[in-house]
C-alpha cells in the first residue's frame, strides 16, 4: 500500500479530535445523497420494538489516495445489520417492567444490535489535475430495542434499519467527520432471511467476547421499586498505531469497566417531572457518571500467516442517572456498572470498531469512607487540581424556561483524545470548553402513530439533528525528558436528536438551538490519552419566520 505513513503520523489526532483552526465544515446542500430511507414507508413495528438513534464518528480515506478532501459531491448510503441476538437483561425476574426516574423502561430482554452505515463517498480532490475519487467509510453501531418480558432467548428477529439522514460535519484533508441518524424496527419471525451484503464489518463467526456479565447475573441485579439506574449504548472507531500491521478480522474482544468518578448536577425541580416529546424526564438532580472501559482487541493480520495481535485500549464512557428532587448534592452513591454485551469488528485494515451496552446501578451510600486522605469523596479520579474555564454554562433559571417548550434533549459525550507523539501525558493543568454549534437538520423520522414503544419512547414524526462540538483547550505536563508544558485545542463533535411537536416547514418556522454545559471534567487514561466527559443540554425552539 502507498502512502501509508500518512495515516499513522496523524495518530494523534483518532477520532477526529483536530485543532479546530485546520477544520473546514462541509457545505451538505451542495451533496448528492442517494439511498435514504423515505419514513413513510418505513414499517414500525407495531409490537411497539424500535428505537431512535444518532451516531457521529470519523471516515478515513484509504491510505492508498494520495490526493486530500476538497469537497464532497456525492454519498450512496446502505445500511447492514450485521449481528443481533436477544440477550437477558436486569429486570427479568421481575413480574412486570421496570422504569427508572428518567422514565426510561426495562423489561428483562432486549435485542443486543450491532450494525454498519456504508457511505460510498465520491469527493473531488484539491489537486485541480485530479478526477473525482471514490472510496467505502462506515459507520458501524451497536444499539438495543427493549422487548416483552415473555420473549424467549431463542426467539428470532428481523431488524430493519431506516437511514433518515447524513450530516457531514467537518472535513480535515483525509478525515471527514460525520453524523447518521437512524430508526431500528424489529419483528418477530419464524425464519430469518439469508441477507447478503457488500456492506460489512469483518469479525470472526461467532465473535469471542470475554467481559459481559452473565444473564442469570444481570436479571437480578434490579427490583421494580429500584429507580435509579441508565442503560446506555456506546460505541466508537480506533485507528491502529503505526507500528501495528493492517487488520483483516477481529477474532475476539475482552473488557472491563471501572468507576471513576461521579458528581451530582442540580436541575429545576418540577412536580410532575418535565418531560420532553420524546418522553424523557427531568427531575431536580443528575448524578453524572464516569467511568473507563478497559479493552483489548484481538485481530489476525491481512499478513500471509494471518498473525493474531492485540489493540489495548482505555476508552471514556459516561452516563446520567436521575434521582428524587430532595437529594443533597454532597450524598454519595455507591455505583455498580455491567457490561451487557460486546462486540467488535474490522472496519478497514486501520481501523476497529468497538461497541458496548452498558447498565449502571446506583445507591446512596450511608457512611462514606474517603478513597483518598482529605477529600470529601467515594469515587474520584486524580484530577483534583484541574483549573476549568466553561463557558456556555447550565443555570437552573434557563433550564426552567427552557424544558417548559418540550424539545429538548440532552448529549453525554464521552471522548478519548491523543497527546502529540512525542509529548506522552503526566498530569492535566488546566482545561477549557465551548460549545459550537455546527448545523441543525430538521428531518422526517417514521411515526409511530403516538404509540410509545415498549421502553417508553415516542416517534411523532419530525426530528432535529443537531450536530455540534466541543471546542476544547488542554494544558498538560509531559513526562518526557525535557517536562515540557503542552497546550492543544481539540475539536470534539457530537450530535443529538431533538423531537418536535410539528413540522417547521409547514408552519414557516425556523428550528433554533440553545446549548449549555451541565458538567465537564478531564482524566488521563495513560501517557497517550485524556478522556473528555460532558453533558450537554440542548432546546430547540421553533421560531416564526414572518
Amino acid at each position: 500500500m502507498k502512502n501509508l505513513n500518512r495515516l499513522t503520523e496523524e495518530d494523534k489526532m483518532k477520532n477526529l479530535n483536530v485543532p479546530s483552526s485546520n477544520l473546514s465544515t462541509a457545505n451538505n446542500s451542495n451533496i448528492t445523497f442517494n439511498g435514504l430511507c423515505t419514513p413513510n414507508s418505513f414499517d414500525i413495528s407495531t409490537d411497539k420494538m424500535f428505537t431512535q438513534e444518532v451516531i457521529n464518528d470519523f471516515i478515513t480515506v484509504p491510505g492508498q489516495e494520495e490526493v486530500p478532501i476538497k469537497s464532497i459531491v456525492q454519498i450512496d448510503v446502505e445500511s447492514n445489520i450485521l449481528n443481533h441476538k436477544v440477550i437477558e437483561t436486569p429486570g427479568s425476574s421481575t413480574s412486570n417492567s421496570v422504569s427508572s426516574l428518567g422514565n426510561k423502561k426495562i423489561t428483562g430482554k432486549e435485542i443486543s444490535i450491532s450494525g454498519v452505515i456504508c457511505l460510498d463517498i465520491t469527493y473531488a480532490g484539491n489537486d485541480p489535475a485530479s478526477t473525482n475519487i471514490t472510496f467505502q467509510g462506515k459507520l458501524p453501531f451497536t444499539s438495543y430495542i427493549v422487548v416483552p418480558k415473555t420473549t424467549s432467548l431463542t426467539d428470532k428477529f428481523q431488524v430493519s434499519c431506516c437511514v433518515q439522514n447524513i450530516n457531514v460535519i467537518s472535513i480535515y484533508n483525509f478525515i471527514i467527520t460525520a453524523s447518521a441518524s437512524f430508526t431500528l424496527s424489529a419483528k418477530k419471525i419464524q425464519n430469518l432471511p439469508l441477507v447478503t451484503s457488500t456492506c460489512s464489518c469483518s469479525s470472526s463467526n461467532p465473535l469471542t467476547v470475554i467481559g459481559a456479565t452473565p444473564g442469570n447475573i444481570l436479571k437480578n441485579l434490579i427490583i421494580s421499586s429500584d429507580k435509579i439506574w441508565n442503560q446506555v449504548s456506546f460505541s466508537t472507531n480506533l485507528i491502529l498505531p503505526g507500528n501495528f500491521p493492517n487488520a483483516k478480522s477481529v477474532s475476539s474482544i475482552f473488557s472491563t469497566i471501572k468507576i471513576i468518578s461521579q458528581s451530582i448536577v442540580d436541575l429545576p425541580s418540577k412536580t410532575p417531572p418535565i418531560s420532553n416529546y420524546y418522553g424523557e424526564n427531568v427531575l431536580g438532580k443528575k448524578l453524572i457518571v464516569e467511568a473507563v472501559l478497559n479493552q483489548r482487541i484481538n485481530y489476525s493480520a491481512d499478513n500471509e500467516n494471518s498473525t493474531l495481535h492485540s489493540r489495548i485500549i482505555n476508552l471514556p464512557v459516561s452516563c446520567y442517572i436521575m434521582l428524587p428532587n430532595n437529594t443533597d448534592l454532597n450524598q454519595k452513591f455507591k455505583i455498580e456498572a455491567y457490561i451487557e454485551d460486546l462486540y467488535s469488528c474490522c472496519v478497514d485494515e486501520r481501523t476497529l470498531f468497538s461497541g458496548a451496552i452498558l447498565f449502571f446501578k446506583a445507591k446512596e451510600i450511608i457512611n462514606c469512607v474517603p478513597f483518598y486522605p482529605n477529600r470529601n469523596c467515594c469515587s474520584c479520579s486524580d484530577n483534583f487540581n484541574i483549573q476549568y474555564n466553561l463557558n456556555n454554562l447550565c443555570n437552573m433559571n434557563s433550564i426552567s424556561q427552557i424544558t417548559a417548550t418540550g424539545s429538548w434533549s440532552e448529549s453525554t459525550i464521552s471522548k478519548r483524545i491523543y497527546a502529540s507523539l512525542d509529548a506522552p501525558i503526566r498530569f492535566v493543568r488546566s482545561a477549557s470548553s465551548s460549545i459550537k454549534i455546527i448545523s441543525i437538520d430538521t428531518i422526517e423520522t417514521p411515526n409511530s402513530n403516538r404509540n410509545l414503544s415498549i421502553e417508553g419512547f415516542l416517534l411523532p414524526g419530525f426530528t432535529s439533528i443537531v450536530n455540534g462540538a466541543l471546542v476544547t483547550t488542554i494544558t498538560y505536563n509531559s513526562s518526557n525528558d525535557a517536562g515540557s508544558v503542552v497546550t492543544n485545542t481539540f475539536y470534539i463533535s457530537f450530535s443529538e436528536f431533538i423531537i418536535l411537536n410539528e413540522n417547521p416547514s409547514t408552519s414557516n418556522k425556523t428550528v433554533a438551538i440553545t446549548p449549555c454545559i451541565e458538567n465537564f471534567s478531564v482524566n488521563v487514561l495513560d501517557e497517550t490519552g485524556i478522556g473528555i466527559y460532558a453533558q450537554v443540554f440542548l432546546n430547540a425552539k421553533l421560531i416564526s419566520n414572518n
